[in-house]
């Protein structure tokens, strides 16, 4: 059984000990943290299908936005419409709060699910 120093009161110190019993100062973080470090890399790795689902759920999304003014265009141009057009008309509404909610899933996805993480360990 060794004596070190404390490197927080510099009293002598069993190696053994969890924590110094003079000003209790922990060695057992320090012990981890260091193992911890010398034995893996961390690494982040892209992920290309992540990357294509946000980006395809902005789009999707941002397009239902604007649904209210897609339909709106038949009018605008002067052009009859049938009533079925008008049902579809009249529920744009939730097709907007669709893609609303579409289009922040899409965001999300894009910060969170694009990229892993990847732990290699050291030989």
């Amino acid at each position: 059984m060794a004596l070190q120093p404390c490197p927080e009161c510099k009293a002598e110190i069993s190696s053994q000990a969890r924590f110094c019993p003079r000003c209790g100062y922990p060695f057992e973080l320090e012990k981890e943290t260091a193992a911890q470090g010398s034995k893996e890399i961390v690494t982040r790795v892209r992920r290309p299908f992540g990357i294509l689902l946000g980006v395809s759920m902005c789009v999707i999304g941002t397009l239902l936005l604007l649904s209210r003014f897609l339909i709106m265009l038949p009018f605008c141009l002067g052009h009859s419409v049938s009533p079925l057009y008008w049902q579809f008309a009249c529920s744009a509404p939730v097709w907007q709060i669709f893609g609303l909610i579409l289009v922040c899933l899409g965001i999300a996805q894009l910060i969170f699910g694009s990229t892993k993480t990847k732990r290699t360990a050291i030989a």
